[in-house]
Order: structure tokens, then C-alpha cells, then sequence
């Protein structure tokens, strides 16, 4: 797949980041390094077992928790992924879709880091605001209110992917061309997914708003 090819490939997220995405192009500008959000989760994630571990355990359903772990653990892989700093990207516009709607944020890290911060807001912690100042390019996006988006584009190559695991992307594009070339059942594209390898300019992005039902 090193030629130009015509499939379609989506990224989930928010209108929260359609400027920086204007400013620097798609997969130019790793805002989870540049506003230390992992550094943040994690300190908030202290704090919240501190305060009340059995209640932040069953909080939002028992799972905020176990997904605050995942992400600070930072684990690659292709099934369950949890790295964070690269665009993701997939060619089932339904993963994107999907992605997009339950990040209500567009983004996991940023989600999760609004949870957590309600969660210990809600318990009355101290002194999390202050904290979160420290951290302002944080606070701008999740104080933020934005709509959930698809970005589409094409014309990608293979050196332009990686897997999700962050490995060559090979394997992973010739298990794409069989589901694609199959025709039997394309939900099966939401099994795949990559990490975008260049900048996109905003000028060849597709931006799709959802509509709320």
C-alpha cells in the first residue's frame, strides 16, 4: 500500500480542538504532551483515592476508575489501547462516530480528566482548582463546551500509518484490503484502526457535525 489509495478515513473528536487543528493541521500539534494532561489525570487520580477509594471505585458505574488506571499506565496495543499523544484514526465511520459521541470531549484523556475532577468536586476535595490552574491549556478545553464532530480524509499511504500499537502497519492494511475487496460485511472495518504517521492541513480535512437526535 504504498501507492495513493482511495480509502476514507475518519477521526472522532470535538469541536474543542478545531483550532488548534486549523492552526497546525491534523496530527501537528500533540496537545497531550504540551498541556501535561497525563501529569494532571494522575495527580487528580491520587487525590480521588485519598479522599474516598471505595466511592471513586463505583463511581460512573464502576469503570472511571479502571479507565483512569488504563491511561496512566499508557499501555499500547491494538485491542485495547491506551496511549495517548497520537491521532487515531479509522476507516468505519461508526467507530468514529461511536468515539466521538461517548468522549464528550473528543478525546479520552480530556474526558476522563473532567470526570474525575466532578467526581472530587463533588466530594468537596480542596484545593482542585487550584490545581487545575496550574494546568490552563487543560482548563481551556475542559471548561469548554463543544460539539462532537467526524473529520474525514484520503489519499493516505502506507508510510503515512502506523498501527494502533503504534508497530508497521502492513499486516494490519493487507487484513484491511481483504474486508474492504470482501464486500461481505463492513462492519468488520470497525476492528481497524491506525495511528495517522503526518500532518494533514486543515485545507484537505472534511469536517462532518452530528446531529443530535
Amino acid at each position: 500500500m504504498s501507492r495513493e489509495n482511495n480509502v476514507i478515513f475518519y477521526h472522532g473528536t470535538n469541536t474543542v480542538f478545531i483550532e488548534y487543528i486549523k492552526k497546525h493541521g491534523l496530527g501537528g500539534y500533540d496537545i497531550v504532551k504540551e498541556s501535561r494532561g497525563i501529569e494532571l489525570l494522575s495527580k487528580l487520580h491520587e487525590i480521588a483515592e485519598n479522599v474516598d477509594g471505595e466511592k471513586y471505585m463505583d463511581f460512573g458505574s464502576g469503570s472511571l476508575r479502571l479507565s483512569v488506571t488504563g491511561i496512566l499506565l499508557q499501555t499500547p496495543g491494538d485491542t485495547m489501547n491506551w496511549q495517548h499523544g497520537s491521532v487515531y484514526i479509522t476507516p468505519s465511520i461508526n467507530r468514529a462516530l461511536k468515539y466521538a459521541c461517548l468522549n464528550e470531549l473528543g478525546s479520552e484523556l480530556f474526558t476522563y480528566i473532567y470526570h474525575v475532577y466532578n467526581f472530587l468536586s463533588e466530594q468537596g476535595a480542596k484545593d482542585v482548582l487550584e490545581i487545575m490552574n496550574n494546568y490552563p491549556l487543560v482548563k481551556e478545553i475542559v471548561f469548554k463546551k463543544g460539539d462532537p464532530i467526524v473529520i474525514e480524509f484520503h489519499n493516505l499511504k502506507e508510510e503515512d500509518l502506523l498501527s494502533e500499537g503504534g508497530e508497521n502497519p502492513k499486516s494490519r492494511l493487507l487484513d484491511l484490503d481483504v474486508v474492504i475487496n470482501s464486500n461481505d460485511n463492513m462492519d468488520d472495518l470497525d476492528d481497524f484502526g491506525f495511528r495517522l504517521n503526518k500532518i494533514i492541513p486543515f485545507e484537505q480535512l472534511v469536517i462532518r457535525p452530528i446531529l443530535k437526535k
